[in-house]
């Protein structure tokens, strides 16, 4: 999910795309949700999140010749779509209920 997001933000020239995408990689089942929080897994997955969300926020620097630095609710808070579903983070480990999961679908353009 992460890649996929990644990916397509990459190819994106739409800020507000791309922070849907790195909305949607914030939101997709936070830590603690599927596995223990701290597990190797867990830290894997974590891991593999936090680079691909650092990668969109070099696309966005790019792409808006901004600096908004590395917290990505600032770049979702200004390019993101409004009235969008508020990231989960850690402090509240549930996973995406239906209807976040496809306003996500939606938001990050997954056309598949």
């Amino acid at each position: 999910m992460f890649e996929e997001c990644r990916t397509q933000a990459l190819q994106s020239s739409d800020p507000k795309q791309i922070a849907g995408f790195m909305q949607a990689a914030i939101i997709y089942y936070p830590s603690g949700t599927k596995q223990s929080t701290g597990s190797q897994v867990d830290r894997m997955v974590e891991r593999s999140r936090q680079l691909a969300i650092d990668d969109m926020i070099a696309r966005l620097r790019i792409v808006t010749g901004g600096d908004l630095g590395k917290d990505p609710l600032s770049w979702i808070d200004r390019y993101g779509e409004k009235g969008m579903v508020q990231p989960q983070l850690a402090s509240n480990p549930s996973p995406p209920t239906g209807s976040q999961t496809n306003q996500l679908s939606a938001a990050a353009g997954s056309g598949r």
